[in-house]
């Protein structure tokens, strides 16, 4: 797994294990639950990894009842792999939170944890692309299922909900990640537009509370929209293809932010 761009043994083990879990059900989870048990503090990064690896690999196709209480269990201790010193655990960690936010996002938003799994994928993003594209994505997955979770719950009839379990996070949140859309090397590893990717899904899932934060960053993104509109009349872009992405990531920002204001 050290490129990640390459199809390996353990890639293709882990979309076999994907595919177990979603025909075997709950069936699978007595079968793999132990290995993760076992291996996940192991001192060879390569039994963490794998332990990870099947632990996310198995989030869908069990009943979310059954997934729920081991995705709490398990998040301390994937929240502290965060910070592991080997760079494919924290790729794999990263990714393997993404999938608990998307699936089983009841655990990920649960009080208890909710505060440290937010500081650490925000750490996440200052880390290696590949980690912090994973980051923007479990960002992505937990905006949404926070939004539906407050509009389910909502009292009022009012269209959007009026706050929700992100919104004192909200704002460090969208700066670190209009800082992220910034780095140097946001090309690897699709960082650039993940990030932009979760910067539209909050901005799209935000409740009221957060309108103020969701305004500057309109302001924000328009300035940079009309740097990129300069640089194309004065026909001077570095890279055609990556000019071109930023535009369109750019517009794309825009068009959440507008709809957010209707």
């Amino acid at each position: 797994m050290d490129d990640d761009d390459d199809w390996n043994p353990c890639k293709a083990a882990g979309v076999c294990l994907m595919l177990f879990a979603n025909c075997c059900e709950d069936d699978i989870v007595p079968h793999v639950i132990p290995f993760v048990q076992n291996n996940i503090k192991h001192a060879d990064w390569k039994f963490r990894d794998a332990a990870v690896m099947a632990f996310g690999c198995i989030m869908e196709g069990p009943e979310p009842k059954t997934m729920r209480p081991l995705a709490e269990n398990a998040l301390p201790t994937l929240i502290s792999l965060m910070s592991d010193e080997n760079v494919v655990v924290r790729d794999t960690t990263a990714w393997a939170l993404g999938r608990i936010c998307e699936v089983v996002s009841d655990a990920a938003l649960n009080p208890a944890y909710l505060p440290q799994l937010l500081m650490a994928l925000a750490n996440a993003l200052d880390a290696e692309p590949r980690v912090a594209s994973n980051a923007c994505w479990a960002l992505s997955s937990l905006a949404e299922a926070a939004y539906e979770n407050a509009a389910e719950n909502r009292t009022d009839d009012a269209r959007e909900p009026e706050t929700y379990v992100l919104s004192t996070f909200f704002g460090p949140i969208v700066n670190k990640l209009l800082a992220t859309t910034d780095r140097n090397d946001g090309g690897q590893a699709n960082l650039r537009p993940a990030a932009y990717e979760a910067l539209m899904e909050l901005i799209k899932n935000s409740p009221r509370d957060c309108y103020d934060t969701v305004q500057r960053t309109t302001v924000v993104i328009l300035k940079r929209l009309e740097t990129v509109l300069v640089m194309e009349n004065q026909n001077n872009p570095t890279d055609r293809n990556q000019f071109n992405e930023l535009q369109s990531s750019l517009c794309a920002t825009l068009q959440s932010v507008l709809r957010k204001g209707k």
